[in-house]
């Protein structure tokens, strides 16, 4: 449980962020892209698939080829549909957005992450 003025705070944030334009292009593209049934199973796919090898390089350890074949072959195929491939580039750019607060808050308070070799 957050202390009431920290609560405040995290609610101003969280209501400014909603404003910005990387959130509102992202969840425009987000119901746009994710409408289509086929759209959505896709994407489920894709990110299930890249969330493997991101868990398989957090854990210090070669993707195997056949996972590295499956994100590659699910990615060309998510990015020759134009709508996919701007909700996939609104949703990086959201998530930027949301890693340079982290990394503002994380200076501020010196709890930077330490990600040796990156």
């Amino acid at each position: 449980m957050l202390a009431p003025a920290l609560q405040t705070a995290v609610d101003a944030l969280l209501a400014a962020m909603l404003e910005t334009e990387e959130f509102l292009e992202y969840k425009t593209l987000k119901e746009s892209a994710q409408a289509d049934e086929a759209n959505r199973i896709l994407l489920q796919e894709y990110q299930k698939a890249q969330v493997v090898l991101q868990m398989t390089a957090l854990a210090g350890r070669e993707a195997d080829t056949a996972a590295v074949e499956r994100f590659s072959g699910l990615s060309d195929l998510l990015h020759q549909n134009n709508e996919i491939a701007l909700y996939l580039l609104a949703q990086l750019k959201l998530q930027n957005l949301l890693g340079e607060v982290y990394r503002q808050l994380g200076k501020a308070t010196g709890a930077e992450p330490n990600f040796p070799g990156v």
